[in-house]
C-alpha cells in the first residue's frame, strides 16, 4: 500500500494542476496532504527499516537552525512557512525511508512524468496548451512548471533517473537541452557520466569530452554565468550576514539567488554554513550519484525554491538512504558468510 501511494505521489506531483489557484501554493498543499498521508500509512504499514542512527540529529539539528534563524527575523511568516513546509518534507522522507520497499520500482513513474511534461512542452511550442489556461510567453513555455528555466531545473533532477533506465532516455533530455540552450542539464549529464564511468582513464577520457563540448559552447554558457554573477549571486553574497535573513528567505531587493546553496546560506547565516559542514563530515556515505546530481544542479540553479519539485528531491534523498543501508547490509552478510 505504501509503494502504490509513494507511487502515485511522485507522478502526480508534477502533474497535478488546479485552475484559480496560485502554483506556488497549490504545491505547498500538496505536500502538505501527502505529509499526512503518509505519516498515517507509516503506522499501519510494515516498517523495512529503522531511521539510521545520527540521521535524527541532523535533520532536528536542521530544524533547530531554522527555529533560531526565524527567531531572530522576529518569527515572521515568510521565515515560518518555510520551516513548516520542511517539516512536512521531512515527515514524507522518514515515513519513505521506514515504510518503501522499492526504491528502483519508482523510477519509471519519475521518468513518465518527465516525459508527459516533455510533450506538454512540445504542444505548447506549437501552440497547444490545453491544460494551464495561461498565456505563455513565445519562448518560454514550461508545461507544467510554468516556465522554461523551471522545467530545465526539473529535467535536470531527473536526468540521473533516466541514465540509470536507458540511454536512450538519457539522450531525450540532452536534445531538450540542445533544442532550449538549457544546459544545466548538460552539467548533470558531464558530472555523472564521469562517475558512473569506472577506471581512470575512461574518466579523463570523459572528463576531456566534456571539457571538449563546454568550449564548444562556450559563449552561451559564458553569457549565462555573467548573468547570473552580475544579476544574483554577486548581490547574494554582498547580502550575507551572520545571522540571516531565516531559513527560505531573501533579502530585500534580491529576487533569487540562482544557486540553492547560497539561498540557505542567505537564510541560516553562520548556524546553516555551520550545520552543511557537519553534514559534510558526519553523512558522506549518503553521498550516492542522485545527490550529486541535485548538489551539481544546486550550485547553479534553484531547484529547492521550486514547490512543485520537493517530492523528487524527498525521493532522491530516501533513496540514498536506503540504498546505503541496503549496501551496508549486503556487507554484513558477506562478513559473516566469510567467517563461517
Amino acid at each position: 500500500m505504501f509503494d502504490l501511494a509513494f507511487k502515485i505521489f511522485i507522478l502526480s506531483s508534477v502533474l497535478a494542476y488546479a485552475p484559480g489557484l496560485p502554483m506556488p501554493v497549490f504545491d505547498s498543499m500538496f505536500i502538505r496532504i501527502w505529509a499526512i498521508v503518509f505519516f498515517a500509512l507509516s503506522q499501519a504499514c510494515i516498517q523495512y527499516r529503522g531511521i539510521p542512527d545520527g540521521m535524527a540529529f541532523i535533520t532536528s539539528l536542521l530544524l533547530g537552525v531554522g527555529l533560531i534563524s526565524s527567531a531572530l527575523n522576529k518569527f515572521s511568516v515568510n521565515t515560518l512557512a518555510p520551516l513548516t513546509s520542511l517539516f512536512y518534507c521531512l515527515v514524507i522522507i522518514f515515513s519513505a525511508i521506514q515504510c518503501l520497499k522499492n526504491t528502483r520500482n519508482i523510477y519509471k513513474y519519475i521518468l513518465i512524468g518527465a516525459l508527459i511534461n516533455i510533450a506538454m512542452y512540445i504542444a505548447q511550442i506549437n501552440g497547444f496548451n490545453p491544460i494551464m489556461k495561461y498565456n505563455v510567453e513565445s519562448g518560454q513555455e514550461g508545461a507544467m512548471f510554468g516556465n522554461l528555466p523551471r522545467l530545465s531545473i526539473y529535467l535536470s533532477v531527473c536526468y540521473v533517473f533516466a541514465r540509470r533506465i536507458h540511454l536512450i532516455l538519457a539522450g531525450i533530455f540532452i536534445a531538450f537541452a540542445a533544442y532550449t540552450k538549457q544546459y544545466s542539464i548538460l552539467a548533470v549529464a558531464i558530472v555523472m557520466e564521469i562517475l558512473r564511468i569506472k577506471g581512470t582513464s575512461k574518466r579523463i577520457l570523459a572528463g576531456m569530452i566534456g571539457i571538449i563540448l563546454c568550449a564548444y559552447l562556450k559563449d552561451h554558457i559564458l553569457a549565462s554565468l555573467a548573468f547570473r554573477w552580475h544579476q544574483s549571486w554577486l548581490p547574494s553574497l554582498q547580502a550575507l550576514n551572520l545571522l540571516g535573513y531565516g531559513l527560505g528567505t531573501m533579502p530585500q531587493g534580491i529576487d533569487t539567488s540562482a544557486n540553492s546553496l547560497l539561498q540557505f546560506a542567505l537564510g541560516t547565516g553562520i548556524l546553516g554554513v555551520f550545520w552543511l559542514g557537519l553534514v559534510a563530515l558526519t553523512q558522506r556515505k549518503y553521498l550516492t550519484i542522485p545527490i550529486v546530481g541535485l548538489l551539481t544542479t544546486s550550485m547553479i540553479e534553484y531547484p529547492f525554491e521550486i514547490v512543485r519539485l520537493w517530492p523528487i528531491i524527498c525521493f532522491i534523498f530516501v533513496f540514498s538512504v536506503i540504498h546505503t543501508i541496503e549496501k551496508e547490509e549486503v556487507c554484513i552478510s558477506k562478513e559473516e558468510q566469510a567467517g563461517k
